[in-house]
Parts: structure tokens; sequence; C-alpha cells
């Protein structure tokens, strides 16, 4: 499910984000030391509010979701993964976040022993997955899924 499309995609996703956020807090800071220079003090005022926000903003709900996705997917490669055979109860509809990434809980019922497991499906990844009733086996990282196999 997880190719190296994904971490081509994800690295050029931050790249973009460093680039447009460097040029908004670059275009902010030529407007304060512009206001300075002029002697605008509510100019200042703003870019300097402007400057800070936009950093923050940049910085929390741009760069660091992508960060930690990207770090997951790494962790995952590199990792120890484990399998699990059983019969898929429950895929929910509802999308929750997780380690940088949306995903929607899994519910399996194991063959042996007999118990039922939560795992989690990345939503870019739910396109094709098995519905529920089937029997399939999991290879996953932790408690995300990273290839499904009907048996």
């Amino acid at each position: 499910m997880y190719t190296e499309q994904d971490f081509i995609d994800i690295r050029r996703k931050l790249r973009r984000h460093r680039v447009a956020l460097a040029i908004m807090l670059a275009a902010l800071l030529a407007a304060y030391v512009f206001a300075l220079a002029c002697g605008v003090k509510g100019l200042a005022y703003a870019a300097a509010v402007l400057f800070g926000a936009s950093a923050t903003f940049g910085v929390l709900w741009s760069l660091l979701p992508c960060k930690r996705y990207l770090r997951f997917l790494n962790d995952m490669r590199q990792g120890s993964s484990h399998e699990f055979v059983g019969t898929l109860s429950d895929v929910s509809s509802q999308a929750e976040p997780q380690d940088g990434a949306r995903v929607l809980p899994v519910h399996l019922v194991l063959d042996e022993p007999k118990d039922e497991r939560t795992f989690y499906l990345n939503v870019s990844k739910a396109e094709g997955f098995p519905a529920p009733g089937t029997h399939v086996r999991l290879r996953c990282f932790g408690r995300h899924i990273m290839e499904a196999e009907v048996l």
C-alpha cells in the first residue's frame, strides 16, 4: 500500500510549504523594515503582528504535520512489522487524526488467539481495502496497516 511515491510526495509537499512560508515571511519582514525606516509606527506594529502570526500558523498548521507524517513513513519503512490473520468485523467511516495522517479504525477478529483488535488504515489508502466479513492477512507497523492480503 505504501510506495516510494508516498515519500516523494510528502517531501515535495514539505518543500512547497517551506518555500511559501519563507516568501510570505520575507515580504512581511520587508514591510516591517520599510515601516521602521519611514517612521510609520502603525504599519510596523501591524507587520510585526502579522509576521508573528504567520510564522506560528505556518509552522504549526503546515510544516509540523508534514514533518510528522514523513517521520512516521520513515519509521514504518525502517521498523519491524507484524502479521495478523483474521476476519474484518468493521471498517469505520469516521476518520481521526493520528501520527500526522487521517486514519480509519479497522476492527479485526483474530484467528489465534480469538481476540478482537483495532488497527488503523490511512484514509488515502482506503480505496480497494477489503470489506467487512473478509478473511485477511494484515501486515502492520504498530497498529497501522501497511498491507492487506485477502485469504
